[in-house]
């Protein structure tokens, strides 16, 4: 009995070291280093479909800014239009939400959204007025919120709680906060590095995949945090290398910048993936296999499974995928959706 007592003991521990270890495992990767001119999707692609978002007299989208997928709508953030566009999981258009005004029920600065899938809502940020609107698949007012701050991006928790990002402000505010379901901030859940408070702008910020929210750090830390029971846990230590050579404020053009800045970050079930610009050395992509502990770094991406290139990227990334789009050949009609099935 006691040999028995022992020998779990020992597993015990033993598999809580490694868990630990897990986490605490710096990983470094060198932007500059093993670096290919081309990264082909077939180094991290098992196939792509494409989805034809239809166009029609009502429906003629200006530009993708973001998209959700849910079980079975697809919702299409507009970046030229205040609308947002909504598809059944083919594509074939069913209606809009496309509300800009002053008025109740309006909004006037569309910035981000996000789908209560439960609820059937579609909610809304308005960084002009502060506040969350949520609609109907029919496009009819429902409620809003008024925000204690101006957030930047926002996600909405099951517990009708929202995090709110302030991750690009450029001073003591700015950092990710956890917000109650009528507005109010409770706390501040993760803070900015004081040292690298230069200007950003990122389409989003939080990247949601299979019930996971996740968030890497702006812009020159580059740890991957995991949202679990009010707050966020360190879950990928990523150390990018060369490392910043000097610190960095709100007067710091971006475009002046030489040391490498995240311009991107997607995550999925097994990848990470995350773009950099240096003004000295240009652009980086990178995708990092979480299963395999591997990191591919390339200067650019190239379709060799069917030669289709994208024009642009998604936050969309459940079930193991990443959503790009593309534009449709014939000029009046709506993009295409690229879905990517990664390795």
């Amino acid at each position: 009995m006691e040999r028995y007592v022992y020998v779990l003991l020992i597993l015990v521990l033993g598999a809580c070291h490694k868990g630990k270890q897990r986490v605490e495992d710096n990983i470094i990767i060198d932007l500059t280093a093993n670096v290919q001119d081309t990264l082909l999707y077939s180094s991290f692609v098992d196939s792509l479909n494409y989805i034809n978002l239809e166009t029609t007299e009502k429906c003629l989208i200006g530009k993708i800014k973001d998209v959700i997928i849910s079980s079975d709508r697809i919702l299409v953030l507009d970046g030229r239009l205040p609308v947002v566009w909504i598809f059944d999981k083919e594509g074939h258009y069913l209606s809009k939400i496309d509300k800009k005004g002053s008025g109740p029920g309006e909004y006037m600065v569309l910035k981000q959204f996000d789908y209560d899938e439960e609820n059937r809502l579609v909610l809304l940020l308005d960084v002009w007025t502060k506040s969350i609107l949520s609609y109907d698949l029919n496009g009819n007012f429902v409620k809003k919120i008024f925000l204690d701050m101006y957030p930047s991006d926002f996600v909405r928790l099951t517990d009708q709680n929202y995090l709110l990002s302030r991750a690009c402000e450029t001073d003591s505010t700015a950092g990710f906060y956890l917000v109650d379901s009528l507005g109010h901030t409770k706390k501040k859940l993760l803070s900015r590095n004081k040292d690298y408070l230069s200007s950003c702008n990122f389409d989003w910020e939080f990247s949601v995949f299979d019930d996971t929210i996740s968030l890497m750090a702006p812009d020159l830390d580059n740890e991957v945090y995991r949202y679990v029971s009010g707050q966020f846990s360190l879950a990928y230590p990523i150390t990018i290398k060369p490392e910043p050579t000097e610190k960095y404020n709100s007067e710091t053009s971006s475009q002046h910048i030489k040391d490498f800045i995240r311009t991107n970050y997607i995550e999925s079930s097994k990848w990470i993936f995350a773009s950099y610009w240096s003004s000295e050395r240009g652009l980086r992509i990178l995708f990092y296999s979480k299963e395999y502990h591997k990191a591919l770094v390339g200067k650019n991406t190239k379709n060799d499974i069917d030669g289709v290139e994208y024009n642009g990227k998604t936050s969309a990334s459940g079930n193991n995928t990443l959503t790009f789009w593309c534009k449709n050949e014939v000029d009046d009609l709506n993009p295409i959706l690229q879905i990517l099935y990664l390795k």
